[in-house]
């Protein structure tokens, strides 16, 4: 599940379905409880060990039978007895704790200064803590807001709309809930884990809330718990809000560089703006609640994983030279096309790691967590797709006539070119037509395959469309969601001869990864890519433009142009992946291609580049 607030309430149910689940079992009659294995006491079990037990005579020396004899019989009593007194004294030094957090408590809101009052929610401003926090205190709605964020009005109205969210989500009553938890089972780790996957899937549920409102932007959002971390991290002899019952919105002890709220951040621009839907979520919470106590053991397993992968980018290999290059070439790409932001990314073919990246420009989101379609920088690997599987050859002709319909979908060329192209040539021309066909060919199951090992996401690739439109929007990389790393990489396999540096395995054999290098050769030397051309070096690389128009006004258009590729082509030393966005031409008649944009960026990335070698 990637929907934060859907996992917390599948969370909470499966908690209170592990509960529930051992109080059911008490009512089932003995003799339905057949399935178990016969468990004896602890008297009848020791009698049992005492008269079964023999020891080799050769093995076993007589000073250890004597001992062994005098072993005094286990009681189930005494055992019982001690393990209550302990099981007691553990109640009660967790539940000493719990009143001692509760003064605290009830000090701050007795010394905090009323700021609003609305209804039964009570907004009080305090100098005792260092972060907001909410806390439910009999009937009353609190939250608590450190006179330091009085200081920025924006961060203020964040944290008042986080807070007010977790009384929403019912957060602080949960919070009652896990405290008596930890209490009574104030020996099982499994609680502390619980406790743990809730407190922050409540946090994510409530960034997810929040920023799919569209009120507060996710970069706003985002610098406003940075910037609450940072205070609370840094204060020292004042209250933090870390005691029994209450929702914070973050911690002294989270670190404001830590991989928490460094997910946190990372995750508010993926969240979808669409809301969830309320049918199926229906659906699952009653399936849950009727079968959840009798399939706690296999839910666990696969219903709760407070992990979240994100695409982050290594950059602990950078190359200092490279680094310097290509941190000039975005600079001065950017003005001379007057873009509104750009990106270059620079890979080792021969482990796919980092070595450089640049971004620069107008942008709220860094390029680093951005998602974005590929565009026509797909096409190769439907190529490679269809030469492995043995559907299609780089000479296979195909009728490349548009307008192509599917299902109704109308699909044209870049360019409105028509007539008969071969495979090796279509990617050089970046026929769409032709790579729907090719596609088609290798049909909707081994494209998925395909597409996977080569690292896209395909977990977005339209499912509500039949398995063609799919094939023919997938082609064109529509609905295919990557990000800067995970173009490079998948280039830098094809670089490497079909490598995959994740698993040392091959994604696509050596024959086909070097066919479809020849495929991308073409495409800078007859193709759409000419302008990425270095004399006396073969160049291998794919153009892709993506053209978005507003209200088909030529002025609101949003358009990204990019190019990939590698160079030496036989033989390759970097792999470089560029990609500007909204970038104009001096003359406004000229194209926004990935062609006249960005080939020429990785043309004179590369033409430095190559004069530098890899430590």
């Amino acid at each position: 599940l990637k929907n934060p607030s859907l996992k917390l309430y599948c969370a909470r149910l499966l908690l209170a379905s592990c509960l529930l689940s051992s109080v059911v079992f008490h009512f089932v009659k003995p003799s339905e409880k057949s399935f178990l294995p016969q468990w004896k006491s602890f008297d009848v079990l020791n009698e049992s060990v005492s008269k079964n037990i023999s020891f080799p005579k050769k093995l076993v020396p007589v000073a250890f039978k004597s001992m062994h004899s005098e072993i005094p019989k286990l009681n189930s009593k005494d055992v019982l007895f001690l393990v209550f007194i302990l099981f007691l004294m553990g109640v009660f030094y967790k539940g000493g704790l719990f009143l001692r957090d509760l003064k605290k408590l009830k000090s701050i809101l007795h010394t905090a200064l009323p700021y609003k009052v609305f209804g039964r929610l009570s907004i009080l401003v305090s100098d005792e803590c260092a972060i907001p926090f909410s806390v439910r205190w009999f009937g009353t709605a609190f939250i608590i807001l450190p006179i330091s964020l009085l200081s920025s009005s924006a961060n203020m109205k964040i944290a008042l709309a986080h807070e007010g969210q977790h009384h929403r989500q019912g957060d602080c009553l949960w919070a009652y809930f896990m405290e008596a938890l930890t209490i009574i089972f104030w020996g099982n780790p499994g609680i502390r884990r619980w406790r743990q996957i809730c407190s922050e899937l409540q946090e994510l549920s409530c960034d997810e809330a929040l920023v799919r409102q569209q009120r507060i932007s996710a970069h706003d959002y985002g610098q406003c718990l940075f910037q609450v971390a940072q205070t609370a991290f840094d204060s020292s002899g004042i209250l933090q809000g870390e005691f029994a019952c209450t929702v914070g919105m973050t911690s002294k002890s989270e670190n404001p560089k830590n991989s928490f709220l460094t997910k946190r951040i990372c995750l508010l621009s993926q969240y979808q703006l669409h809301a969830p839907q309320r049918l199926l979520f229906g659906f699952m919470m009653t399936i849950a609640a009727i079968f959840g106590p009798l399939c706690t053991a296999y839910a666990t397993g696969h219903l709760i994983s407070a992990d979240v992968t994100l695409a982050e980018i290594d950059l602990s290999h950078r190359n200092i030279q490279i680094q310097k290059i290509v941190n000039e070439e975005i600079i001065n790409a950017v003005h001379h096309f007057h873009a509104k932001s750009g990106v270059i990314a620079v890979a080792d073919p021969s482990s796919g790691k980092m070595i450089a990246f640049a971004e620069f420009g107008d942008t709220k989101e860094s390029w680093k967590s951005r998602l974005f379609e590929a565009g026509s920088l797909i096409k190769p690997f439907i190529a490679a797709g269809a030469l492995e599987k043995g559907v299609a050859q780089a000479n296979k002709v195909y009728d490349c006539q548009d307008p192509y319909f599917v299902e109704n979908t109308k699909f044209e060329n870049y360019d409105h070119t028509f007539g008969d192209f071969t495979v090796a040539d279509a990617i050089a021309k970046s026929v769409n037509i032709c790579l729907i066909q090719v596609a088609k060919d290798l049909g909707s199951s081994e494209f998925e395959k395909t597409m996977t090992k080569f690292g896209f996401d395909m977990t977005q690739w339209t499912p509500n469309k039949s398995h063609k439109l799919r094939l023919a929007l997938g082609a064109l990389g529509e609905n295919i969601p990557v990000n800067i790393s995970t173009l490079t990489k998948s280039y830098a396999m094809l670089a490497n001869n079909g490598h995959d540096f994740s698993n040392s395995r091959f994604v696509v054999s050596e024959k086909t990864a070097k066919a479809v290098t020849q495929m991308l050769v073409g495409v800078v030397e007859n193709g759409t890519g000419k302008k990425a051309a270095l004399p006396g070096i073969s160049v291998a690389g794919k153009t892709g433009t993506l053209v978005e128009n507003e209200m088909n006004s030529k002025e609101n258009s949003h358009s990204l142009a990019l190019f990939a590729g590698y160079a030496p082509a036989n033989h390759p030393r970097y792999v470089t992946v560029v990609v500007m966005e909204d970038a104009q031409q001096s003359n406004k008649s000229a194209s926004i291609s990935g062609g006249s944009i960005a080939a020429p960026v990785f043309h004179d990335v590369m033409k430095k580049s190559l004069g530098v070698s890899l430590p």
